[in-house]
């Protein structure tokens, strides 16, 4: 029926109410279900309330729970039917009355006007998605399929239950859909699917974990190797590289441990790393890192850069991989450690306390001139949280501390390398090699320790002021005593005259020793060499004294608060002012008296000024070819910054140095270039002239200081035979060699050099017997051999790893020889001073003696002269060895 024969009908039948929601519902063209059976429902579902579709034709199909579920209708308290409604009083419905047969007789009254309704007849075909349903009484309906179900086609008389996998979660469904991706359906074992089971969203079950449903949705499959789940189980993912599922055991991709890696998307397994290669990390896509204690370079074998402190090349410690052509791995250097934490490349070294690397690039690793100074370093991860909130807040994991370095990964945003650098130093040391004291605020280098201190600590002065000051202590208390002894000490002095000069002369000839020994470490050091073993290198810290070095020993850098150009300048030009001022004093003294400008007497002051020089000329001469030793640092990526090596501060130029030098540098090598032919060549070839001038004197002298004439210079010659004068001059070549031209050479070449030249002048020493007297030769062969075991001395420290003896025996070794020579020293000074006293007591006796055979007679006279000549003749006898002579 359609809506026109409804709304005819309603009008034709009489007494009847159409209500308002039907003919609401029947204006917008709702063709609608026919409604249940059902009378007394409330009017609570708006439009489509139960009582609203009560009576109407072809409502037994449904029951009142059928509509609630399909339409959202209340029909609480409602009577409801199946079939046909229940008998009431007064007619409620909209069935029509029964009509009365037409008669033949022509009714008096009108015909009734025809109906707008056409007489009911077979409803047209139904719609997919609903069925035909037939009523012999009530005519035939369109039903809707129920959930689970579906009518794909028109016409359909049978609504046909969802297939497995497949659900219709509404009325009315033209046909079934697929459960979502991720989930299936199957029927179980019914042979005949039930409505019920494909009728909700609920009935598709989800898929395990690593699973994905299949295309037809009916059941749940594993993915092949190499691939995983989608979130959402709708498809199979290709794992990335780095991480793989073996479809078996391994389900979900998973990254590959340490130690293996996949190279490609949709790997299956991981490929383990061999041939002493490893893995930075889990997720690895290749063997990044190497196995301790190797470290992973940048290039395929190796770079062109220096790597360790001998300057050889990384490539010649690579091993390229030839298996899955990586980055070669390379032997970590001595003073590094290939660390854990970030896989073991060259940012991620390790440096040991006590060693100093220049950039986190670079491999040259090199050992700090003291230990103390560098503090070593690694690379640290930098944490960081997420977010425009956060600010300032990271924390970092030492690189040996596997524990931490495991639970900070998760987080890492940068990597720190704190192994490089000032970050390697100390506190109060900064600069390349960690070789220099902080500047600012002004500290100073303990000349005995070698320590830097701040200025403005005064706990305590340094050692060597205590030393200086005992010595200052002792000369003063032994004025003051000659003062109120002047008598006794003025004829003891020229009683015993020669034995002070012969303790002066061997004093001397062992204060150069020292300054040998002492400046051999300095320079050796100096140049990147080790120290001598302690204890033995503090006492020499503590001879130190010996060369003079004021700036050190006074720590000028608190007072003058500059840089090594300071230190030179002072160093050079206040000993010239010294001799400039003595000789103005001089020339002005021979003014004014017309005296000979070196003659008798010390020469107003000259003797002094040349005995100063004739001991600072090496120190002041290291000082000055220091200026030009530069030390080159290599940065790793084929550059080198370089320094002058007595100030790391002052940026040097060299062969190789990529940096330009600075203006202060480049003044300070004239400034030096200047000093070296003052000090270096022109103060010996000076003495040297000044020896030559008076050489026809000194080599007719008589005694060992010669005569009054050359009492100025005699502290020069007085050592040596007459004709060896110029040996003054050579043993002061020797110890410039010693000293300012070691500073030329390096390493094994420097010690090489200075082990020849001390030997060398020993021979000499042995051939010649240049010495004045026998005593002197065996004490200067001492002191030559001293400096060559000292020598040895070094060269055993710069390869102790590699010998067996330990430094302390060493230590011992050299301690016990030096305190021999200062003990052969008095030795021969007290055995001269017994010669003497029986000398002077054999004058005395022959005078007594002459004295008594004066009065006695000529035979008394005769005898007493020859028991004098026999006591002379046994004391005069050599005590050690040939070639001695007489004041």
């Amino acid at each position: 029926m359609t809506r026109v024969e409804i709304k005819a009908e309603a009008r034709r039948v009489g007494g009847l109410t159409v209500r308002r929601g039907l003919l609401f519902v029947t204006l917008l063209g709702f063709r609608g279900p026919p409604g249940p059976g059902c009378e007394g429902c409330p009017n609570t579902c708006t439009g489509n309330t139960c009582d609203t579709w009560i009576n109407l034709p072809g409502m037994e199909a449904y029951t009142c729970e059928t509509f609630e579920n399909d339409y959202g209708c209340d029909c609480s308290g409602c009577i409801c039917w199946n079939s046909a409604p229940p008998p009431t009083s007064s007619p409620t419905t909209l069935s029509s009355p029964p009509i009365s047969s037409p008669t033949a007789d022509p009714s008096p009254l009108p015909s009734p006007a025809p109906t707008l309704l056409p007489t009911l007849s077979p409803t047209r075909s139904c719609e997919p998605g609903t069925i035909l349903n037939t009523n012999a009484s009530r005519g035939d309906r369109c039903l809707p399929c129920q959930a689970g179900t579906y009518a794909s086609a028109s016409g359909s008389t049978t609504c046909t239950t969802c297939s497995a996998g497949q659900i219709a979660p509404t009325n009315g469904s033209t046909s079934c859909t697929l459960c979502p991706g991720g989930k299936y359906l199957e029927d179980g074992l019914v042979s005949e699917p039930r409505r019920d089971e494909h009728d909700d969203l609920q009935d598709c079950g989800a898929c395990d974990l690593g699973q994905v449903a299949s295309e037809d949705r009916t059941s749940c499959t594993d993915c092949p190797p190499g691939r995983e789940a989608s979130r959402d189980g709708d498809r199979c993912d290709d794992c990335v590289s780095g991480r793989y599922a073996d479809g078996v055991d391994v389900r979900m991709c998973t990254e590959c441990a340490f130690g293996k890696y996949a190279s490609s998307n949709a790997s299956a397994i991981c490929s383990s790393c061999s041939g002493g290669r490893w893995t930075a990390s889990t997720n690895s896509t290749s063997c990044d890192a190497c196995l301790k204690p190797d470290y992973l370079t940048n290039t395929l074998e190796g770079r062109d850069t220096y790597w360790g402190a001998n300057k050889e090349s990384e490539r010649a410690r690579c091993s390229p991989d030839e298996e899955t052509n990586e980055n070669a791995c390379c032997d970590a250097p001595e003073g590094s450690i290939a660390s854990d934490r970030f896989g073991t490349d060259v940012y991620s070294l390790v440096i040991e306390p006590g060693w100093y690397r220049h950039t986190s690039e670079s491999v040259e690793v090199l050992k700090c001139k003291y230990e103390f100074e560098c503090k070593g370093g690694y690379a640290s991860v930098v944490q960081t949280a997420t977010g425009s909130n956060f600010t300032n807040s990271s924390t970092e994991t030492n690189a040996t501390n596997t524990t931490d370095a495991t639970n900070a990964i998760a987080n890492i945003t940068v990597v720190v390398t704190r192994s490089a650098g000032n970050d390697l130093c100390n506190p109060a040391y900064e600069g390349p090699l960690c070789g220099r004291c902080v500047m600012d605020p002004p500290h100073y280098r303990d000349s005995l320790t070698h320590e830097c201190h701040d200025c403005a600590d005064t706990k305590g002065a340094p050692p060597n002021v205590y030393v200086i000051i005992s010595i200052v202590t002792v000369v003063v208390a032994i004025i003051i005593y000659a003062v109120f002894k002047r008598e006794e000490i003025s004829s003891f002095a020229d009683k015993y005259d020669l034995t002070f000069l012969v303790l002066k002369q061997n004093g001397t000839l062992v204060l150069v020793t020292v300054q040998i020994i002492s400046g051999l470490a300095s320079v050796h050091t100096f140049k990147g060499g080790s120290d001598y073993p302690s204890p033995f290198a503090d006492l020499v810290g503590i001879a130190e004294i010996a060369s003079l070095d004021v700036y050190a020993l006074f720590n000028m850098n608190c007072t003058v608060k500059g840089n090594f150009g300071d230190k030179l300048r002072l160093t050079t030009q206040v000993p010239l002012a010294f001799v400039a001022l003595v000789l103005v004093s001089r020339a002005a003294y021979v003014a004014v008296k017309g005296v000979k400008f070196i003659g008798e007497g010390s020469s107003g002051g000259l003797k002094y000024m040349l005995m100063l020089l004739f001991f600072l000329i090496p120190t002041v001469a290291t000082t000055v070819c220091q200026t030009f030793a530069v030390s080159e640092f290599d940065n790793g990526d084929g550059t080198f910054d370089c320094f002058m090596t007595a100030d790391m501060g002052i940026v040097a130029s060299g062969p190789s140095c990529t940096t330009k030098s600075s203006p202060e540098y480049e003044a300070l090598i004239l400034y030096a270039w200047l000093m070296v032919v003052v000090w270096v060549f022109g103060m010996p070839l000076g003495l040297l002239a000044l020896l030559y001038s008076k050489r026809r004197a000194i080599e007719t002298r008589t005694t060992r200081k010669g005569g009054d004439d050359l009492k100025t210079i005699s502290f020069l010659f007085r050592l040596f035979k007459p004709r060896y004068w110029p040996l003054a001059v050579l043993d002061l070549v020797r110890r410039l060699s010693l000293t300012c031209f070691l500073l030329l050479l390096e390493g094994w070449i420097q010690l090489l050099a200075a082990f020849t030249i001390c030997t060398l002048f020993v021979i000499m020493h042995r051939g010649i017997g240049g010495y004045y007297d026998a005593a002197t030769d065996v004490l200067a062969l001492a002191c030559g051999y001293e400096i060559t075991v000292c020598v040895l001395g070094l060269v055993w420290a710069n390869a102790a790893v590699s010998l067996p003896t330990p430094p302390d025996f060493i230590s011992a070794f050299l301690i016990v020889s030096n305190f021999a020579v200062l003990g052969l020293l008095i030795y021969l000074g007290g055995s001269h001073f017994r010669r003497l006293r029986k000398t002077i007591a054999t004058e005395t006796a022959n005078a007594n003696a002459n004295a008594t055979t004066a009065a006695a007679g000529p035979n008394a006279n005769a005898n007493a002269n020859a028991n004098a000549n026999t006591g002379a003749a046994m004391v005069q006898v050599p005590a050690l060895g040939a070639g001695a002579g007489a004041g």
